[in-house]
């Protein structure tokens, strides 16, 4: 009988508030943790000490209380006015937006069981189909290579199962844009340059069918608000330092050509149905994220959680007849700002397995940061944190800020 290392989990946030009735008056003091990485080019800089810091919080000067250097899970240095129990234990969080799992997929992988995971580390693999959590005694009872195996077997799994309403709707519209640009181009007396379409052909239908497939992919694509916002919440729950690496990979969108579709729009211009459908398809690509990035971009900043965005490139289709363009601004976008409300890093590349290695060698030493806002009003309200190095030109990552509940 097989044995499952992954377990299946959901990721979710709950809301409970109790009313109570209280006598005693209380005083809460609120201690503000900040994760910071500091770089001179590529170079972390692991010399520094309490007095290098200064920290600001909606512009005005904070007094740090203490700085603790971590290397991996280890307090390799610590400063302290005040003392701390930093929590270091790591939980690797994978998030993998693929829609298939290639060879240098399983080379990052790889890299990372054998080089970066260690016991005592927790790992939640999330693929585009289901979410996964390692069992905390596998590395005791298994060996690496045996963890391996199942989680590339699940993930490649995944990419093809969970990405198939996507990948078959991208299929239907490629096919019937093929058509489609095949009837305009004989309208127009040309050789196609695909196969005829098969009789009988409706234009309204056809154009209708079209838009119809560009709405579901804009549907799928979208980056829901309120799942992110969840995320941000589960996030906040996790007490353990969080290392989260999203996998997005670059999408492309098949088009008719404009030049084609304004003929197209000529020879139906006493057909209003068609216009109107035509008018819609033009509009597809001009719509604007109703996205709320600030909103977003700080919710997942209050968790104090680093967030690495790895942008999978693709080398650009080439369909006869088409124009594939990519279209996943949105998503990118969100992504883009999520890391960099987090303290986190963003980098484009065909390779993930260098995507990968290069945010966990930039990610594993940081410093933690610990600091007592003065004068917290607890309105609710987002405080802006800016950390900078006295008398240094510093790359300084971290977290944007905090809602000062």
């Amino acid at each position: 009988m097989r044995r499952f290392l992954f377990i299946i989990i959901c990721l979710f946030s709950t809301s409970m508030v109790f009313a109570q009735q209280s006598f005693i008056e209380q005083t809460f003091v609120i201690n503000i943790e900040v994760p910071v990485r500091v770089f001179q080019g590529n170079r972390f800089i692991d010399n520094l000490t309490i007095e290098d810091f200064e920290v600001f919080e909606d512009g005005i000067r904070q007094k740090v209380e203490a700085v603790y250097l971590i290397k991996r899970k280890s307090i390799e240095r610590s400063d302290e006015k005040k003392r701390f129990r930093p929590e270091t234990s790591r939980c690797f969080h994978l998030f993998f937006e693929v829609s298939e799992y290639s060879p240098k997929l399983q080379e990052a992988l790889d890299y990372f069981m054998q080089n970066v995971f260690t016991h005592g580390d927790q790992l939640v693999i999330i693929t585009p189909l289901k979410t996964y959590k390692l069992k905390e005694d596998a590395l005791k009872n298994l060996t690496r290579d045996d963890i391996l195996k199942e989680l590339k077997e699940l993930l490649r799994r995944d990419a093809i199962s969970g990405d198939n309403e996507y990948r078959n709707t991208l299929n239907e519209l490629k096919e019937l844009a093929a058509n489609i640009t095949s009837d305009l181009n004989r309208k127009k007396g040309l050789q196609g340059t695909v196969s005829e379409p098969e009789p009988p052909y409706e234009p309204a239908v056809w154009l209708n069918h079209y838009a119809g497939l560009m709405s579901r992919l804009q549907t799928l694509r979208k980056a829901d608000e309120l799942r992110l916002l969840d995320l941000a919440e589960y996030f906040k729950t996790q007490l353990l330092q969080n290392y989260v690496f999203i996998f997005y990979e670059r999408k492309f969108i098949p088009q008719l050509d404009p030049r084609l579709l304004d003929e197209y729009v000529s020879l139906f211009e006493q057909e209003s149905y068609i216009q109107q459908t035509l008018m819609d398809i033009l509009d597809y690509n001009k719509k604007e994220s109703m996205l709320d990035y600030r909103r977003i971009s700080h919710a997942f900043a209050d968790t104090s959680t680093a967030i690495h965005f790895m942008h999978i490139t693709r080398p650009h289709p080439n369909v006869p007849g088409l124009l594939l363009e990519e279209h996943s601004a949105d998503t990118y976008n969100i992504l883009r700002e999520i890391a960099h409300a987090t303290g986190g890093f963003t980098e484009s590349s065909s390779n993930p397995d260098y995507l990968f290695k290069h945010a966990l060698d930039s990610s594993e030493n940081y410093y933690l940061l610990y600091y007592t806002p003065k004068n917290p009003k607890g309105d609710g309200s987002f405080k802006k944190i800016n950390v900078q190095i006295k008398d240094k030109s510093y790359q300084v990552l971290h977290r944007l800020g905090y809602y000062d509940f």
